[in-house]
């Protein structure tokens, strides 16, 4: 994964719907797409990576009555201060929950099933060039058996990541 490259998180319980936003997802260069089936698993990827965009399902379990698992989801995620005005488009059977999840949301779109893959395919697109003002850091921070450390920017030497591990070389100045 390059580090220009765009995440997007998916979050579908039906397997077609979740092939056919993929298939939509495929025509994007520098997009890496994580998926999730419901809202546990997505909340960890979103805490995990850095997400650019997510598109999200309002029923995550068919099997409960009235379920609104991904509505939950979007706002435990806007709780998250890195996440506050990233963009989410919403894909569900429900008409309901539109106005709410404009208003209180900040959803970028709504898309009632079966929806227009075309139309779909421009939000998308306009959600991957939509930028959001982000707080310059000075600092990087990982976490490491339980212990957050924090690295300046400008000491960081070497940087890499591999299959998930990542090798940082700094150096400190005393003064």
């Amino acid at each position: 994964m390059d580090s220009l490259d765009k995440q997007v998180l998916i979050i579908e319980d039906h397997d077609e719907s979740m092939d056919k936003i993929c298939q939509l997802m495929d025509k994007f260069e520098d997009v890496v797409i994580l998926k999730a089936q419901n809202s546990d698993i997505a909340y960890r990827y979103a805490m995990e990576y850095s997400i650019d965009l997510f598109i999200v399902d309002i029923i995550l379990k068919t099997t409960e009555y009235a379920d609104i698992s991904g509505l939950k989801f979007i706002e435990a995620i806007r709780t998250v201060d890195r996440y506050k005005f990233t963009p989410v488009i919403v894909t569900t059977s429900l008409e309901d929950p539109k106005f709410h999840a404009y208003a209180h949301l900040h959803c970028f779109r709504y898309f009632e099933k079966p929806y227009d893959e075309e139309e779909l395919e421009e939000s998308i697109r306009s959600a991957l060039e939509f930028r959001t003002i982000k707080k310059a850091k000075n600092f990087y921070s990982y976490k490491d058996d339980g212990i957050i450390y924090s690295v300046k920017i400008k000491n960081i030497v070497y940087f890499r990541t591999l299959d998930r591990i990542i090798f940082l070389l700094h150096v400190s100045y005393k003064r």
